[in-house]
C-alpha cells in the first residue's frame, strides 16, 4: 500500500514537538510531559489511554485480529451434550480468543537536561533547535501520527508508549515496568529515537555504573604529609583503568564522567569519590569488564595501602562495613576492612555503590523483525544504517522480547543545547515508521 504523510499531519507532529520540547523533563521527574501526552491521545480520541503507576502512557492504535479457538472433535456423552451451549455462542462452535501480543512503539519522555537549563524549540521553517527536539521530543509526537498512517485492519494489535526513566540514571525503569506490567501481551518492541531515520538499531549496549568512594584518616597538609590522601587514591585508581586488558570480541568503553572530594587545599583528603561508567555490546563481555575494572580499582588501593608510611592519628578505628552488589542502584561493597594496618599504619578504603545496570542484547541483522525496519527503510531509497546503542530496547532484549529502536528525522547535537533536527524528512519518516510497523506485523500474523 501507499503510505503519504499529509502537511496537516506533518504540521501536528512540529507543532507538538515544539510545544513538548518547551517542558523540562529530568529523568524521574516527567509529570508535566506525561499530563501533556495524555491529554494529546485523549484529544486524537485513542483507545484505552491511560498512565501506569511509574508515569509511563500508554495508548492501543490498533486492536489487532482475534484468533478464533476451535475445540477438538469428541466424542459426547448425553450429559456433555445437554450441557454443550447453544450453537454459535461456546468455544465448540469457535468463540474468539483473546487478539495476538501487540507490537508496542515507545518513545521516552525524559531528557539528560535538568530544570535549571533554558527549555523551548527555535524554527527556522528547515530547521528546529533546541533541547531534547530531537531526543526524543519528535519521537514522541509523531507516536499518535500511526493512527491515520497504519490501515484499519491489522493482524496484530498496535499499542503507542510514552516511557519515563530512559536517560542517565533512570535506568530504564519505565520501560523496565511496562513490560513487567504491560496492558496488554508484548510481541515486539520498536523504540523511536527522532533523529535516527536511517538507522536500525539492532544492538543493545550495556553498561554499568558505579560511584566508587574512597576514604581515610586525612591530616593536615605538613603536619602529616605522609598520610595517605582519598583524593591521591582516587586519581591512582582511576589511572589504574587506563592501562587494564579489555575483554576480546566485543566493543568496550570505560569512562569516569564526575569526580570529586576533599575538605580544603591544606588537608589531607578524609573523602574522595569518583563515577564510572561501563560499557559493552555484548552482556558476556559487559560482565568481564566489570570485573575486572573493580580488580583495578582495588589493586591500586591495595598498593597505595602498602606503599604508605603515614600513621594513624588512633589505632582503634571502626571496621568499615562490607555488603554485596546488586542491581539498580542498591548494591553496596567494600575493599579495605579498617582505618589501620597491623603496623599502625593508616590506611585507606573503598566502597562501590552500584547507581546503574542496563543489561545487552542483540537481534541479527537477518532477523524478521530487523529486517522489516531495513526493509521498509530501503523502500524509501534510504540507505540502512546497523547501530549499537543504549535504548528502551535494551529493557526488551533482558526478557527475550524483539526488539530495534529506529527514527524518524535526522539531526545532531542530542544531550546538548544545540541539538538540532532537519524538518523536511519528517514526512518520509512517519510513513517509514508506519510501514516497519506494517511490516513486523505482517510478520507476526502470519507466525501466530
Amino acid at each position: 500500500m501507499t503510505l503519504t504523510a499529509t502537511p496537516a499531519l506533518v504540521e501536528r507532529v512540529v507543532a507538538r514537538t515544539v510545544e513538548i520540547a518547551a517542558i523540562a523533563a529530568p529523568p524521574l521527574d516527567e509529570a508535566d510531559r506525561t499530563s501533556l501526552v495524555q491529554r494529546w491521545w485523549t484529544a486524537d480520541g485513542l483507545e484505552e489511554v491511560a498512565v501506569d503507576r511509574v508515569g509511563n502512557v500508554w495508548a492501543r492504535i490498533r486492536p489487532g485480529a482475534r484468533v478464533v479457538a476451535r475445540a477438538e472433535p469428541a466424542a459426547a456423552s448425553a450429559a456433555a451434550v445437554a450441557a454443550e451451549p447453544a450453537a454459535g455462542t461456546g468455544a465448540g462452535a469457535g468463540a474468539a480468543a483473546p487478539a495476538r501480543p501487540a507490537v508496542v512503539i515507545a518513545a521516552h519522555l525524559d531528557t539528560v537536561f535538568g530544570r535549571d537549563v533554558a527549555h523551548g524549540a527555535v524554527g527556522d521553517g528547515r530547521y528546529l533547535r533546541g533541547p531534547s527536539v530531537g531526543d526524543d521530543s519528535i519521537a514522541l509526537a509523531s507516536l499518535s501520527a500511526l493512527a491515520e498512517l497504519l490501515p484499519a485492519d491489522m493482524a496484530v494489535p498496535v499499542w503507542i508508549l510514552a516511557t519515563v526513566g530512559e536517560e542517565g540514571l533512570g535506568n530504564l525503569i519505565g520501560i523496565t515496568t511496562a513490560l513487567a506490567e504491560p496492558r496488554t501481551p508484548v510481541a515486539t518492541l520498536v523504540a523511536l529515537e527522532g533523529n535516527w531515520l536511517g538507522r536500525v538499531c539492532h544492538t543493545a549496549v550495556g553498561s554499568v555504573r558505579w560511584r566508587v568512594t574512597i576514604t581515610g584518616p586525612g591530616g593536615h597538609a605538613w603536619e602529616r604529609a605522609d598520610a595517605p590522601s582519598a583524593v591521591h587514591t582516587a586519581a591512582r585508581a582511576i589511572d589504574a583503568l587506563v592501562g587494564i586488558t579489555r575483554p576480546t570480541g566485543a566493543r568496550t568503553a570505560i569512562n569516569v564522567g564526575r569526580m570529586g572530594g576533599g575538605e580544603s587545599i591544606n588537608s589531607r583528603a578524609i573523602s574522595a569519590w569518583f563515577e564510572v561508567d561501563l560499557r559493552a555490546d555484548s552482556q558476556a563481555a559487559l560482565d568481564a569488564l566489570d570485573a575486572t575494572v573493580r580488580q583495578a580499582i582495588s589493586g591500586a588501593i591495595a598498593t597505595d595501602n602498602t606503599d604508605n608510611t603515614g600513621t594513624a592519628d588512633t589505632a582503634d578505628t571502626a571496621d568499615t562495613p562490607g555488603g554485596t552488589g546488586g542491581t539498580g542502584g542498591t548494591g553496596t561493597t567494600s575493599t579495605g576492612t579498617t582505618d589501620t594496618d597491623a603496623a599502625g599504619r593508616a590506611q585507606v578504603t573503598a566502597t562501590f555503590d552500584e547507581i546503574g545496570r542496563r543489561p545487552a542484547g542483540h537481534l541479527a541483522v537477518d532477523h524478521p523483525i530487523v529486517a522489516a525496519a531495513a526493509d521498509a527503510l530501503r523502500a524509501a531509497g534510504r540507505t540502512v544504517t546497523y547501530t549499537a546503542a543504549s535504548t528502551d530496547a535494551n529493557a526488551a532484549h533482558r526478557i527475550g522480547i524483539p526488539a530495534v529502536a529506529i527514527g524518524v528525522t535526522i539531526g545532531e547535537g542530542e544531550h546538548t543545547e544545540a541539538e538540532w533536527i532537519d524538518l523536511e524528512p519528517v514526512a518520509e519518516g512517519l510513513c517509514v515508521l508506519a510501514d516497519t510497523v506494517i511490516r513486523i506485523a505482517a510478520t507476526l500474523g502470519a507466525n501466530p
